[in-house]
């Protein structure tokens, strides 16, 4: 009796929160991008009473959170309170209201899909599969007319147009309509518009003990992905924004079971590279590597505030939330669609923040985007990497890093034709983001080191080969030029990123694959191209000679030197360095932590911090031990 008391106190407890406070606080802002943030702070001190009154409810225990259920989860209700309006004109009124909100919030209603062409995708088929993104060529879209300064103000860079995807290429089902079925989805949707209260948070996390909650919960969450991007991008406070998400997510993705479950029927690996590629859309720019006139590759701007405040960043921890689910790696990896769109999205970081060597004057402002740019990688690009790989350890998952190694392949053709590329890298260039290359050679130590694929097996012809070696090279030699002061009128934010490149929470995912790779190529290549391509590169051919007189024409006399001795510490390393070429895993990290003590004595909180990131979530027990 006390139960169905309930569920009708229940049932008009959210008529009056939606119709009477919710959808008629939208009165109080006229503006078409809804309630400004005094207002929305206005609406959350109006509904605290009754928030509260239904937190105080889940505290009654399991009963009573079973009741709320089953009154935020059953549609037909929904259905009659609030489309079934009849006379009542101020319920009517509210509904008006509520979609004036969604279409205020870039929303479409289901029924006005027709107007925008949007197509529901077939069953059983990957959304993105029949996108657009198939490589740079294919995804640049209108340039804007007028030039933008970076947002940083570098000089460096100068002026760079900005870069829209074609709108052909959206898929809008997943980003632009939404329509809702039952008081829970309509709740999920007020919590985002109103950029996740405290309290509307503690309310929804407190009914996750209920089962049944929980899944409906975690499927309105996925249904509202492509919003809470939208809401974020916009909110003003997106740190405290970003750390509610994930304060929600990861109750909600760490379980296997359920992360499968919504990836199955909700489609959420779509939903969230999806959301993750088009949440990178409005920062693209025209790539100015190589042919800066001419280039097709669009890349992010690391000056804009959605890279700089590292604002994707709650949206990658989940995707590498349910990466960490050998299940949902498992579809992931067999998903030829997803796995096209990935790659596509890694290569709008690659080749990112790029560096032009200043000859005459010293820059007037040293640009710090690349802060946001190692950061970027580090978590959207290698993090994702490394979640991928760990299940990719074993013979029976070839096909997995078959997979990856051919559409990453596909992927860097795309990009080379995109730069216009050829045989050399554009004079004093240097970026330190390749991605792609990254991707491809850490997938190709791992079907050679675990997966007992023959190397040759994985390997494009010579021809692809010359065109991988160029660009990880160019970073060599870079190094060696920024050691020898040869890049000094960039400022100190160039020897900042030489460091960052080396530096031990980098280098697992950046300069070792380099390294990795160029001792691929030389072991494939002619030899005697490989080597006159290195000494080229370091600018340093004129110095090789018998004759008892040179003239190089690229260096002063004062960096000839330490150039020369940069091109023979290159090759040392690339004889010596042995981290995919055999060596395990407790092997590397027993190296590191030599390397480390070898320098000075360290605690074991000081070496963990050093210890490189693959090795982060191992490395403490292996580090206690040998201490002990």
């Amino acid at each position: 009796m006390n139960l169905y008391f309930w569920n009708i106190i229940g049932d008009g407890l959210f008529i009056f929160i939606f119709i009477y406070f919710l959808r008629w606080s939208l009165a109080l802002s006229p503006a078409a991008d809804g309630p400004s943030e005094k207002d929305l702070n206005k609406v959350l001190q109006l509904l605290e009473p009754q928030i509260s009154f239904l937190e105080d409810l889940t505290k009654m225990g399991g009963a009573m959170r079973s009741v709320l259920t089953q009154v935020l989860t059953n549609q037909q209700n929904y259905k009659d309170l609030t489309s079934g309006l009849g006379e009542n004109a101020c319920a009517k009124k509210s509904h008006e209201k509520y979609l004036i909100a969604l279409k205020s919030s870039g929303l479409t209603y289901p029924e006005d899909k027709l107007v925008y062409g949007v197509q529901e995708p077939s069953a059983g088929t990957s959304s993105l599969a029949v996108q657009g993104f198939v490589g740079a060529t294919g995804t640049l879209g209108q340039v804007d007319s007028s030039d933008e300064d970076d947002q940083d103000g570098s000089q460096g860079l100068g002026k760079r147009k900005r870069v829209k995807l074609s709108s052909g290429t959206k898929d809008q089902s997943i980003m632009d309509v939404l329509k809702h079925k039952s008081f829970l989805e309509e709740l999920l949707f007020w919590t985002i518009k109103y950029e996740f209260p405290q309290k509307m948070v503690t309310f929804l996390l407190n009914m996750l003990p209920d089962q049944e909650y929980k899944v409906a919960f975690t499927k309105t969450f996925v249904q509202h992905y492509a919003f809470i991007m939208k809401t974020l991008k916009k909110s003003h406070e997106s740190d405290t924004m970003s750390n509610r998400i994930v304060h929600i997510s990861v109750q909600l993705f760490s379980n296997e079971e359920l992360a499968r479950q919504v990836t199955e029927e909700c489609q959420l690996l779509d939903i969230m590279v999806t959301v993750l590629l088009y949440m990178m859309e409005s920062c693209l720019i025209k790539s100015e590597l190589q042919d800066e006139e001419n280039s097709l590759h669009v890349v992010v701007n690391c000056g804009e505030a959605l890279l700089k405040n590292n604002t994707y960043w709650p949206l990658v921890s989940d995707f590498i939330n349910i990466l960490s689910h050998q299940s949902v790696a498992k579809r992931f990896l067999e998903d030829h669609g997803l796995l096209v769109t990935w790659m596509n999205f890694v290569s709008f970081f690659q080749g990112m923040n790029l560096n032009k060597r200043e000859l005459n004057e010293h820059v007037e402002f040293e640009s710090q985007t690349y802060y946001a740019a190692f950061a970027a990688e580090l978590e959207a690009c290698a993090q994702p990497m490394w979640g991928l790989l760990s299940h990719c350890k074993v013979r029976e998952t070839q096909e997995y890093t078959r997979n990856v190694v051919r559409y990453c392949l596909e992927a860097l053709q795309d990009w080379f034709d995109a730069i216009n590329f050829v045989d050399e890298p554009a004079p004093n260039q240097v970026t330190f983001h390749l991605p792609l290359h990254r991707y491809y050679a850490m997938f190709l130590s791992k079907a050679v080191k675990c997966q007992e694929l023959d190397l040759d097996s994985v390997l494009p012809d010579q021809e692809m080969l010359m065109k991988l070696m160029i660009h990880p090279l160019q970073i060599q030699a870079s190094l060696a030029e920024i050691h020898s002061n040869m890049w000094v009128r960039n400022g100190l934010q160039i020897k900042g990123q030489a460091m960052t490149y080396v530096q031990s929470h980098f280098c697992n995912s950046m300069i070792d694959p380099d390294i990795y790779l160029l001792q691929v190529c030389a072991s494939r290549l002619d030899p005697d191209y490989f080597i006159s391509s290195v000494f080229e590169r370091f600018k340093v051919v004129d110095l090789l000679t018998m004759a008892s007189q040179h003239q190089n024409t690229v260096l002063d006399a004062e960096h000839e030197r330490s150039m020369l001795e940069g091109a023979l510490t290159f090759l040392v390393i690339l004889l010596s360095l042995r981290l995919h070429l055999g060596m395990s895993d407790d092997e590397i990290l027993r190296a590191e932590m030599v390397a480390q003590l070898c320098m000075n004595d360290r605690t074991h909180s000081s070496l963990l911090d050093l210890i490189s990131f693959k090795f982060l979530l191992v490395a403490g027990s292996k580090i206690s031990n040998c201490y002990d």
